[in-house]
């Protein structure tokens, strides 16, 4: 059980890596948009990649117990 549950706490953490990449990027490029433009990117963009992120660091926490 604890070689998978390692298996998945890498990969939960190159997720988390990856999506936080973006996450920066996209807000990087809404520094520049209109305060209309940065709520519509906020409400349906980095609002959901904050949360994607956010559920993957559980996920990798909940591994990271078992792997414990």
């Amino acid at each position: 059980m604890e070689g998978g549950a390692a298996h998945w706490v890498e990969f939960y953490d190159r997720m988390i890596a990856i999506e936080s990449e973006v996450l920066a990027t996209m807000e990087d490029f809404a520094k520049r948009l209109s305060d209309e433009e940065l709520r519509a990117v906020e409400i349906t963009d980095l609002e959901p990649m904050r949360a994607l992120i956010a559920e993957f660091k559980r996920r990798a926490n909940l591994w990271r117990e078992v792997v414990r």
